[in-house]
């Protein structure tokens, strides 16, 4: 009896309200799918492209020698050691270091998710900073054009440093000491690839602050080690702006659209508050993707953009160093923006001043903190809001959408080299170096009509330059004076070339074009004068050019 009333007795169980955090979600594996399907998508055209801009130089030229060593084996040995592989595989059809390249952004999407996974506790969140960065524009330099693979070799290996390191401070103990290990030589290898890998342990810190328990802090907990691995990060940076830098460095910078006078230090700096706004501009708005942008240095502190720009710069990290703690993932987010921004803030000159491809490390960041930012206001800031989290996932969506359509867009532009410097001269009129490209490009196409107009517009637009900066004034007149010989505008093609001597006596080019023209012209004695000076100024091909005149100047005189 009593059984049976404690049957009927006993309570149903309660039914539990829903765990957001235990909702059903995309399996894993799937999501992994989907980002690998997105990628693909978006940059399906890049297996299809050519060789364009640097790629001649880096990779065809130093490849076109069997025994020949890849262009920067010594200076970023990671990706010249790709470089090798490449040729190994795929000899000089390009098809193969596109696809090449594209893998190792695809492996940098899957990183970019486990990282924003461990952050968030969400694979629907990390799935949205995966798409995020995927799609965003900016990415299409780094990973369409070949020769800058270097920007997601550098961002994979880091990314890899950054998680072995987390999962080292998961249990540091004795036997996780092989997961610090991974990512000292993880973060070795990203140096490699290319120099700004510098800032991978500052990352690693501010993910140690704002994620990692104190109880289970290494370097934290340890400030003899955080200083020593500062001074270690100041000197090496020191020792390589040493060891790279000189004057001739500031000249070769093509960036100087505008500017009159010797280029210095202070002058990068002095602009440098500029140009972090210009960047974050092009990773909210990616509307003015250019393959050449121009920047006007700033020379003094008290120039009202440098003042304004340096002074929001301070407002943004203070920022970003107030909402850290209160808004870890915000906060982080932020800070891997700005750390990820000092090795090309120009705080040590760098070649160029602006570059779409520097920004693929950065907009790791930039992801992570436009994520945070729109779950911030469906939760804190509005949450009262009738469907606020819907809201806020329709705009990630729209925002993945419309960084898709331009990322689709803008890959067609570096297909060839023709419509890339056909956009650089739309995109930036100004632009030297896009209209020497171009008219390059033309004359190969045997359009050299149009190659004389770019050429002669470039030549009106170099005294806008710093004489040494950018494409030298001997080169526009040589090259135009090329394209009037292959035109067999004689007249014209000889001022030309007599233009670029005056302008450059010691140009071996200039003289080797003149000793061509005087050869094409049946002067064999005032072509060998020429060639003779461009032997003399070192170059290889005016030597075997003069045997090759006096083996046929023996043979004439045996008949």
């Amino acid at each position: 009896m009593s059984a049976s009333r404690g049957r009927r007795g006993r309570r149903a169980p309660r039914r539990r309200a829903p765990d957001p955090a235990r909702r059903a979600t995309l399996p894993e594996p799937l999501i992994l799918l989907l980002l690998g399907i997105l990628t693909v998508a978006l940059f399906h055209a890049t297996p299809g492209a050519e060789f364009t801009y640097d790629d001649h130089l880096v990779v065809v030229q130093s490849g076109s020698n069997g025994t020949q060593e890849p262009h920067d084996v010594s200076f970023r040995p990671v990706r010249g050691l790709s470089f090798r592989v490449d040729r190994a595989l795929f000899g000089s059809d390009p098809y193969g270091y596109h696809v090449h390249s594209l893998l190792w952004h695809l492996l940098c999407v899957m990183l970019v998710y486990a990282l924003a996974r461990r952050l968030t506790g969400s694979a629907l969140l990390a799935l949205a900073v995966a798409a995020l960065f995927t799609a965003h524009p900016v990415h299409v330099e780094a990973v369409t054009n070949v020769t800058n693979r270097k920007e997601p070799l550098c961002l994979a290996f880091s990314l890899g440093a950054l998680l072995a390191y987390a999962r080292f401070l998961d249990r540091p103990v004795r036997s996780r000491l092989h997961w610090l290990a991974l990512a000292v030589c993880s973060g070795l290898v990203a140096l490699g690839s290319k120099e700004v890998a510098l800032a991978t342990p500052l990352v690693c810190v501010a993910y140690e602050w704002l994620f990692v328990p104190p109880e289970r802090h290494f370097v934290l907990r340890r400030p003899r080690l955080l200083a020593a691995g500062a001074a270690a990060g100041v000197a090496a940076a020191v020792a390589f702006f040493l060891l790279s830098f000189d004057v001739s460095h500031l000249e070769r910078v093509n960036t100087l659209n505008g500017y009159l006078g010797d280029p210095v230090w202070s002058h990068f700096a002095f602009t440098a508050g500029r140009s972090f706004w210009t960047y974050l501009g092009l990773l909210v708005w990616p509307g003015a993707l250019c393959p050449d942008h121009t920047l006007v240095l700033s020379t003094s502190l008290a120039e009202p953009a440098a003042l304004l720009g340096w002074l929001g710069l301070l407002a943004f990290a203070a920022a970003a160093l107030w909402l850290a703690p209160r808004e870890p993932l915000l906060g982080f987010g932020l800070l891997w923006l700005l750390v990820q921004w000092l090795p090309i803030s120009n705080l040590l000159p760098v070649l160029y001043a602006l570059a779409d491809r520097y920004l693929y490390a950065p907009s790791v960041g930039y992801c992570l903190a436009l994520v945070a930012l729109a779950q911030w206001l469906a939760t804190r800031v509005a949450p009262a809001l009738p469907h606020a989290k819907r809201l806020a996932a329709a705009v990630l969506v729209v925002a993945i959408a419309a960084y898709g359509v331009r990322t689709v867009s803008y890959n067609r532009v570096w297909l060839s080299d023709v419509s890339l410097w056909t956009h650089g001269v739309a995109c930036n009129p100004l632009s030297v170096v896009a209209r020497l490209n171009l008219a390059e490009q033309l004359r190969r196409r045997g359009d050299p009509e149009n190659a004389i107009v770019h050429l002669s517009r470039a030549i009106e637009l170099k005294p806008r330059y710093v004489e040494n900066v950018g494409p030298a004034l001997s080169d526009l007149y040589s090259n135009r004076g090329a394209v009037f010989h292959q035109m067999d505008r004689y007249a014209d093609a000889r001022a030309d070339f007599e233009r670029a001597i005056a302008a450059d006596p010691e140009s071996a080019a200039a003289h080797f074009n003149l000793g061509s023209f005087h050869r094409a012209r049946g002067d064999l004695s005032a072509a060998r004068a020429s060639y003779r000076r461009a032997a003399r100024l070192g170059m290889a091909q005016a030597r075997r050019v003069l045997e090759t005149l006096a083996r046929e100047e023996a043979r004439a005189q045996l008949h």
